[in-house]
């Protein structure tokens, strides 16, 4: 809700790829997340259930580019709320090689 921020924090949202949590920062607002979504899992669902899937990293699900998605919605310290964001969190988030388990990933 651009009517609840300040004229120069519309404007650095217009004009910058300033980061919006960091342009807001000075109304000290409150963060309620309302949901939390996985994107990807690296492994079959029930895989732990399953005693046919076979042991090995070929079980692994490929990585995409989108992995975790949050929506939240951002409130005044009064609980008026002015934002809901929508945050996806890319596979950068785990920017380091896959390492090699020391024991299988199954039983």
């Amino acid at each position: 809700m651009p009517s609840r921020l300040t004229p120069e924090m519309n404007a650095q949202l217009d004009g910058s790829d300033a980061p919006f949590g960091k342009v807001v920062r000075s109304l000290n607002f409150v963060r309620h997340t309302l949901a939390a979504t996985l994107l990807w899992r690296p492994l079959p669902e029930l895989w732990e259930m399953d005693s046919s899937i076979e042991c090995g990293r070929a079980n692994l699900q490929p990585m995409p580019a989108k992995l975790l998605q949050h929506r939240a919605i951002l409130s005044l310290p009064d609980g008026t709320p002015f934002s809901e964001v929508v945050e996806t969190y890319t596979d950068a988030v785990l920017d380091f090689p896959i390492p090699a388990p020391a024991a299988p990933l199954c039983r």
